[in-house]
C-alpha cells in the first residue's frame, strides 16, 4: 500500500480482513502467505540446504527472500546464495533490499558491466529509453549504466509505426523484397509479435500478398513463452519495431572491438 494517502490504508484494511477470512475458510492461502509458511516449517527442519542460485532477483519481493533466506540457514562460512539480478530490468517495480530479508551483499557484490549478448547499438538505444529513471541496486543503494558496454558493433535499431495492422504487414512485405534484391538470405530474417493472435493474423496478411518468398514466413509458430515467433530459423540482429510487431534482420556483419569477442 506504499504511495497511498495516510487515510487510505485504513479503508482497505477491513476488505483485506474478508479477504483473509475467505481464504482461510476455503482452506486456500496467497502466494506469500504460503511462502511465510514454508519459511516457519524449514525453522523446524535440523539441516537446511548447503546453497541456493537465484536469477532474476529483481522481480522478487520479500517473501521471496525470506524463503530463499530460511532455505539456507545463516552459517559462518557465509558464500551460501548467489544472486543475479538486473534492476534495469525490472517488471514489477518491486524495490526490496536484500539485507532487510537477512541476506547481507554489502562489500560482496560485483557488477558485471560486459554485455556479450548483444550489440553496443542496441545497448546504447535501448538504455537510452532509461534516461532520468532512479534505479536501486537491489540492496536500497542507487545504480546507473554509466559504465555497462557491448563488445559487439553492428547496424543500429530503428523504429517504424504504422496506423493500422495491414500497413504494418506491407511495410514487412516491402523489407523482405529489399533484402531479397540485396541478396540476403531469407534464412537470416525472422518476425517477432506480441501473441498467437497476431502471429495468425501476420500469417493470414502475408499468405493473402500472394508472393512466394513469403512462403517461410507464412506458417505461424506459435509458442508458450509470450513472444510468438513465426519465421525462417530465428536469429538474432537489428531491430525496427512498431505498435504490435517487430521486425528483426540478422545484420551481415557484425564487428567486434580487436579485445573483444563475438
Amino acid at each position: 500500500m506504499a504511495g497511498l494517502p495516510p487515510s487510505q490504508p485504513a479503508a482497505l484494511g477491513q476488505p483485506r480482513e474478508e479477504f483473509r477470512a475467505l481464504m482461510k475458510q476455503k482452506g486456500l492461502k496467497d502466494r506469500e502467505d504460503a511462502m511465510y509458511d514454508a519459511c516457519s516449517l524449514l525453522k523446524n527442519k535440523p539441516e537446511g540446504d548447503h546453497a541456493v542460485i537465484v536469477d532474476e532477483a529483481q522481480d522478487m519481493g520479500p517473501a521471496d527472500f525470506a524463503l530463499i533466506r530460511a532455505l539456507v540457514p545463516i552459517s559462518d562460512q557465509g558464500n551460501d546464495i548467489f544472486i543475479v539480478g538486473d534492476p534495469h530490468q525490472r517488471i514489477y517495480g518491486r524495490q526490496v533490499p536484500l539485507s532487510h530479508c537477512g541476506i547481507e551483499v554489502r562489500g560482496r557484490s560485483r557488477k558485471l558491466r560486459l554485455n556479450y549478448r548483444a550489440t553496443d547499438e542496441t545497448h546504447q538505444w535501448a538504455t537510452a529509453l532509461l534516461t532520468g529513471l532512479a534505479m536501486d541496486d537491489l540492496d536500497g543503494g542507487s545504480d546507473d549504466l554509466t559504465d555497462y558496454r557491448s563488445l559487439m558493433h553492428g547496424d543500429a535499431p530503428w523504429v517504424q509505426g504504422f496506423d493500422t495492422f495491414p500497413q504494418e504487414v506491407s511495410f514487412i512485405h516491402s523489407q523482405i523484397q529489399r533484402l531479397g534484391q540485396d541478396e540476403v538470405p531469407l534464412s537470416t530474417v525472422c518476425i517477432v509479435v506480441r501473441s498467437n493472435a497476431l502471429a495468425k493474423n501476420c500469417e493470414s496478411q502475408l499468405k493473402h500478398l500472394g508472393d512466394s518468398r513469403l512462403a517461410p514466413f507464412a506458417a505461424a509458430r506459435p509458442i508458450t513463452r509470450p513472444y510468438p515467433v513465426f519465421a525462417s530459423p530465428p536469429c538474432t540482429g537489428s531491430r525496427g519495431s512498431s505498435s504490435s510487431m517487430s521486425f528483426w534482420r540478422a545484420s551481415p556483419k557484425i564487428r567486434c572491438r580487436p579485445s573483444g569477442r563475438c
